[in-house]
């Protein structure tokens, strides 16, 4: 096992002096077009920047977190097609880029993918201009309580769709999700959505499609860590789910945001316990429903016999 370390700014994956097997640039250079990346190998991004990954890529992972003696962070992008066999390691800034200023492309991820280990606005993946994505593994939400709004996956496509088959678990962190959907394009998911420590598995602020197939949608440990969080104005279609609660106050499977969404916007919701949470106005006053008192005022005896005068 061999980690390469980048030794500069904008460094592409397929450029042989910029790649070294030590940090400082003083051991073995890489060559991946001559077979020189291995499937126990680790792409670190060592502090560096604007990092580029210009090839199919297989090996154990690409990371900017603390691998060896090397430097956190830094960053890469993809802007074209290719696929990465391998999972994603984050450090404290966000680890890999989708975006293109040109033509739509689609990126292929096969492995697991590891939220921020400390940091705010920090993603593991950001999907963004013109890319489409297709993720084949786990999703693991954030282990650092200080960080906020560091989402592991950021679905942020006005364009591209986002396609995810594996796991999803949220994050220990505040508004820390496994997976954050703010898109117009289309997103699917497939697979088990867990709330974590203290946020949603999965969170929906999107005003695209947004499709769950298949899984077992489960609370956290805490309250508020819903395994699905609706945003207002947002939809979600369930088709063969399971929505189930937890002991941890409202970490239900899943949740309307504000009390200006309801129950509709939750669609093929079957086999739920507390599967969503109504607003206080939907519940008939007194009613307790989830640990909240309806506010809504029952109908007059007379409404019906009214209408026969």
């Amino acid at each position: 096992m061999t980690t390469w370390y980048a030794q500069a700014i904008g460094a592409h994956l397929s450029e042989t002096d910029r790649w070294n097997s030590i940090p400082s640039g003083t051991g073995e250079f890489l060559d991946i077009d001559a077979g020189g990346l291995g499937i126990n190998d680790i792409i670190c991004a060592n502090g560096k920047t604007s990092l580029i990954i210009d090839r199919d890529v297989t090996c154990a992972r690409i990371s900017n977190g603390f691998e060896g003696t090397g430097i956190v962070n830094g960053n890469f992008f993809v802007q074209e097609d290719h696929t990465l066999n391998c999972d994603i390691k984050t450090g404290s800034a966000t680890c890999l880029i989708l975006s293109s200023s040109e033509i739509p492309f689609t990126v292929t991820i096969n492995g697991t993918i590891y939220g921020a280990t400390s940091g705010s606005s920090v993603y593991a993946v950001h999907q963004g201009i013109r890319a489409s994505v297709v993720i084949n593994g786990n999703i693991i939400g954030t282990t650092s309580m200080p960080s906020f709004s560091s989402h592991s996956v950021y679905i942020n496509n006005p364009i591209g769709t986002a396609i995810i088959t594996g796991n999803i678990i949220g994050g220990s962190g505040s508004s820390c999700t496994g997976v954050y959907v703010y898109a117009t394009g289309a997103t699917t998911i497939y697979g088990n959505i867990t709330g974590g420590q203290m946020s949603a598995g999965v969170w929906i602020a999107a005003t695209g499609p947004c499709t769950i197939r298949n899984g077992t949608i489960s609370g956290g440990t805490m309250a508020t860590a819903y395994g699905i969080n609706l945003n207002t104005g947002a939809a979600c279609y369930c088709q063969n789910t399971n929505f189930i609660t937890t002991a941890a106050p409202f970490a239900h499977g899943a949740v309307l945001n504000t009390d200006g969404c309801n129950s509709s916007n939750f669609v093929g919701i079957g086999n739920s316990v507390f599967g969503f949470r109504l607003a206080p106005t939907e519940v008939l006053k007194g009613v307790n429903h989830a640990g909240l008192v309806g506010t809504l005022a029952a109908a007059s005896p007379f409404r019906r016999l009214n209408r026969l005068v």
